[in-house]
């Protein structure tokens, strides 16, 4: 068993905090999974095909960069930020 990480920032962060934040993590994974619950924490599941929040721009940034945003997530954090309140 186990469970995905899923990192929440307030949408008040800078893009370039979240984005330099999300790109260490992805360039740090090799060290990060010998630590004790992230041995599963893999980077091709970095984006989750299970979203239940939007994504912040920095990290969509991020992973477009490196491939891992899909057209099929961009539809769903699009749909997703309609739905929050103003």
């Amino acid at each position: 068993m186990h469970m995905d990480n899923v990192l929440v920032a307030r949408v008040d962060i800078s893009e370039a905090a979240i984005y330099e934040i999300t790109k260490a993590l992805y360039e740090q994974n090799a060290e990060l999974v010998k630590r004790p619950g992230l041995m599963e924490w893999k980077t091709v599941r970095f984006v989750t095909q299970e979203p239940m929040l939007p994504y912040h721009e920095g990290a969509i940034r991020f992973y477009k960069e490196v491939g891992l945003w899909t057209n099929e997530m961009e539809e769903f954090n699009r749909a997703r930020l309609a739905e929050e309140p103003k």
